[in-house]
């Protein structure tokens, strides 16, 4: 058997270690896996990967493709034909809005030749809060974003989203849950020296912005500076905690859509407003530090994100042996038994007090925001949102994180008011008090249980299972309405998650660029 895992792009990310360890994991587990090639829209990274590799330009992001006269549904489709045909395609984020050509000729090519399997993971949604993606879908494609298939089976990486695409139609033999790989390394038994890497890391690395202050805990958070990641409120977390304590987030935003924010971010370590170290994933490398070193000489491993497919630090809290304090998430219900008995906190809210013109000020931005979203969203589906938003914003405390990147950035330079710091730790005492128990915690790592549920054994078994699934086919009779091809817009799939995601907490401010 032959594997192509196709995706736009294998540059450093989510998608990409995914992708490259599952590959490695079923090649070291499966013996009637004959190859695995990975085929790339874009040539980035590609010498670096150590797999075999496909460099197909035609499949990159529609706006990187130099020269776009040959790019169409026929020319991707014909590609596939040509090159893969032999293959079990595997396809990550095939909808995600990027190249709706080539979303289209995956479909095409999974329509005309219903005897080759086919398998499209979904890691993001273009239905919840990428809404500009859609025009990309809308604009190039003549089917349903989400066809029920019958050599077709959507993976999912966490439980939410499984469930979720059976709720909006299609059928539950269509759709698996694959949690992603976790790797087997033994973190807990690194030999390091603790006060070494923190006293190093003080000391200030190359390419990082910020002031550490010694004397303070260590906060990681480890991830790239995109809006998502809500890094801001991270820093209010530091600036709250008794005593201080210093953020570290590892890697800037690289995106043309995220370089605004992740500048915003930098800047305020720069001018000292957020004590720590900024973009130290590329300094600990010249100083000789290991990422994992580093981690495991953190106080706690914290995450304000409003959004993730999978999160892989938070099982990576657990590997490292760090106590884990962050945001709840919808996605972490598969995961979160694995923190039992584990030291962690997840909150739900961090409070701040806003004046009633700055939240009439909001509400207007959240109207605009509304009214934005008339191409994608009925008008009762629109107005509901925003009953529920402006019920929000008609109290005096309002969550941090819905906020604007701008706002927030104001709102950590104003930290020096005494009366607002005693304020914001009374109205947010107890998780405050949650995360000074949680500093100083250095628990066992629970290396055996990570293992069983997300180790690579565990996944090369899951995978070859779907892998056999799909190729033997479903019993499951598409029905007539399903089997022909519909506009994109009136997929029923589609529709329903457009309403599924018409929520505050997918549509919030931070997501639109901080000068917009």
């Amino acid at each position: 058997m032959k594997i192509a895992i196709v995706h736009h792009h294998f540059r450093p990310g989510g998608v990409t270690k995914v992708a490259i360890s599952g590959a490695k994991a079923l090649l070291d587990q499966c013996q009637a896996i004959e190859s695995i090639q990975l085929v790339s829209g874009s040539d980035d990274n590609l010498d670096a990967i150590d797999l075999r590799t496909m460099h197909l330009p035609l499949f990159d992001y529609h706006s990187d493709i130099v020269g776009t006269n040959g790019l169409s549904s026929e020319a991707i489709c014909r590609l596939l034909e040509e090159h893969l045909s032999d293959h079990l395609l595997w396809v990550h984020n095939y909808q995600l809005g990027k190249n709706g050509y080539f979303t289209q000729g995956v479909l095409d090519y999974a329509r005309r030749h219903p005897d080759r399997p086919v398998m499209l993971q979904i890691h993001d949604f273009p239905e919840c809060g990428r809404h500009n993606n859609l025009d990309e879908l809308y604009a190039t494609m003549n089917d349903a974003i989400y066809p029920d298939l019958p050599n077709v089976l959507y993976l999912t990486i966490n439980e939410r989203d499984r469930k979720l695409l059976i709720s909006c139609g299609i059928s539950s033999e269509r759709v698996a849950l694959l949690n992603n790989p976790v790797s087997d390394g033994h973190a807990g038994s690194l030999d390091f020296d603790r006060e070494r890497i923190r006293k190093r890391v003080a000391e200030g690395l190359p390419e990082t912005a910020g002031k550490i202050d010694h004397s303070a805990p260590f906060f990681l958070y480890p991830v790239r500076t995109i809006r998502r990641k809500n890094v801001l409120e991270a820093a209010l977390l530091a600036r709250l905690v008794e005593g201080g304590a210093n953020l570290l987030v590892t890697l800037p935003g690289t995106s043309e859509a995220e370089q605004e924010y992740s500048h915003v971010v930098r800047s305020l370590f720069a001018d000292g407003t957020i004590t720590g170290a900024f973009g130290l994933g590329a300094g600990i490398d010249a100083a000789g530090i290991g990422f994992e070193e580093l981690a495991r000489s953190c106080d706690l491993v914290v995450s304000s994100s409003v959004q993730e497919g999978f999160g892989y630090f938070f099982v990576d809290a657990l590997r490292w042996g760090v106590p884990l304090f962050a945001r709840r998430l919808d996605i972490l219900g598969g995961i979160e038994p694995l923190f039992e008995g584990y030291p962690h906190y997840l909150y739900s809210s961090f409070w701040i007090p806003v004046h009633h013109e700055e939240r009439k000020r909001l509400s207007e931005r959240y109207s605009r925001r509304m009214n934005e979203l008339s191409a994608y969203l009925n008008e009762e589906a629109r107005s509901l949102l925003q009953k529920r938003i402006q019920k929000m914003l008609n109290n005096e405390l309002i969550d941090f994180s819905y906020l604007d990147a701008g706002s927030q950035a104001e709102f950590l330079r104003s930290m020096d008011d005494r009366g607002l710091l005693r304020e914001l730790r009374s109205v947010n005492a107890d998780m405050l008090s949650q995360a000074a128990l949680l500093i100083g915690e250095r628990p066992t790592p629970p290396t055996e249980t990570i293992r069983k549920h997300f180790g690579n054994d565990h996944f090369a078994r899951r995978a070859e299972e779907l892998i056999k699934q799909v190729m033997r086919g479903s019993s499951l009779q598409i029905g007539e309405i399903r089997s022909n091809k519909i506009p994109p817009r009136e997929d029923p799939v589609h529709r329903r998650l457009l309403q599924g995601f018409a929520t505050p907490e997918y549509l919030r401010l931070l997501y639109e660029t901080p000068s917009s």
